[in-house]
């Protein structure tokens, strides 16, 4: 038996069929136009939004990130500041006082105390002639009391023999600070040649960025302080070094004059003693005023007074042991007692006043505060764009 479908059925399933293809087509195009959407909506919110934040994430994240090395190097710096000026007035330098090197303290508030048996470390420029001084009396005092004849082993001449010692700490301590300095610097440098090139569209970290780049450059302006403040005394350490070996050298011959029926004899170790005078005297005035820390220009006027008055006397006593000129020899080492008195008096005081009254290195503590301010202003952008 055979059965025959009606061809209206097969009709309707081929309809049928076309109908949920087109219908299927129709699912398709919509669902990959609404991933083609969600893709654009997806890339537009990647570049417009999730970018920038990211972007701006880092930027202040990297900025962050330098604050604590400046920080690190100033406070470096200041400690190294400190421990000179410590070395100039000889008082105790307590290890706490270290935590307080950035905070608004002054040399003069900070230290107190003599420090007993540590002579080495105390070396303020003015050591070697404040010792060649008291000794100058000693021998002006004797030999004025006494007669000719009489000068054998009354002189009392004293010598310290941790001069060199003190001043090379000095010295280590200023080089060492030459070192800190330009650590700080090159740190400094390398964040604002960071901050200089980033321009966005962000005004509160923009604004961070601006005052932490005015921070930089006042620190740039502090840090060329210290170092010309490092600079000079690693100079002049070095100075007074040749200057407390020479000083010695000098008051013994001067004497050794006063004690030998011929002073003639001591003729040639004077000519060489004055030649090095001479040479102690260049260096100090090569040193160039205008590289010279705020304050300090009294005091180097001083060192180049000291000098000065030196090599005249040393010319002068040259001129009367050649002609055994002893009244002549008698009158040149009192002038020259004379002479040198008000200087080593005001010595210390003057080389204290450059320190308290050098603003630019009093003002360190204010470049921590505001480094320290900026880093958490950065940080609070950081956790509101997280």
């Amino acid at each position: 038996m055979s059965f025959h479908y009606p061809s209206k059925i097969s009709f309707n399933i081929k309809k049928n069929y076309y109908k949920n293809s087109h219908l299927r087509n129709i699912f398709f195009i919509i669902f990959f136009l609404v991933l083609i959407v969600c893709g654009i909506c997806y890339l537009t919110y990647e570049k417009f939004v999730l970018t920038p934040k990211r972007e701006l994430y880092k930027t202040a994240e990297t900025s962050s990130h330098y604050i604590p090395k400046i920080l690190s190097h100033l406070s470096e710096v200041s400690v190294t500041l400190t421990t000179i000026y410590t070395r100039i007035r000889g008082v105790s330098f307590e290890d706490q006082d270290k935590t307080l090197l950035m905070q608004n303290i002054t040399p003069s508030s900070t230290f107190s105390g003599q420090v007993a048996g540590v002579s080495t470390n105390i070396a303020p420029l003015s050591l070697p002639i404040n010792e060649f001084s008291n000794n100058l009396q000693t021998l002006t005092t004797t030999l004025k009391t006494s007669k000719i004849a009489e000068k054998h082993s009354v002189l009392g001449i004293s010598t310290n023999e941790n001069q060199t010692t003190s001043l090379q700490k000095m010295k280590d301590t200023a080089n060492l600070g030459i070192t800190t300095h330009q650590k700080a610097i090159d740190t400094i440098a390398d964040c604002s040649l960071y901050i200089h090139d980033i321009n966005m569209k962000n005004p509160p970290l923009m604004s961070i960025l601006k005052n932490i780049e005015n921070t930089n450059k006042e620190s740039l302006i502090f840090l060329n302080e210290t170092g010309n403040t490092f600079e000079y005394y690693s100079q002049m350490a070095t100075i007074q070094i040749q200057m407390s070996s020479l000083l010695s050298t000098y008051i013994t011959l001067l004497q050794q004059i006063a004690e030998m029926p011929n002073p003639t004899l001591y003729e040639e170790k004077l000519g060489t003693t004055l030649i090095t005078m001479k040479d102690i005297q260049n260096n100090i005035k090569k040193i160039e005023i205008n590289e010279l820390p705020e304050e300090i220009l009294d005091l180097h006027n001083d060192n180049i007074k000291t000098a000065d008055i030196l090599v005249s006397n040393m010319s002068e006593i040259e001129k009367t042991v050649k002609v055994s000129d002893y009244k002549g020899y008698l009158k040149g080492i009192i002038k020259l007692q004379q002479d040198l008195e008000p200087i080593t008096i005001r010595s210390l005081s003057t080389e204290l006043s450059f320190w308290n009254n050098n603003k630019i290195i009093k003002g360190r503590s204010i470049l921590a505060e505001q480094y320290k301010k900026e880093n958490e202003l950065l940080k609070e952008v950081m956790s509101n764009l997280k």
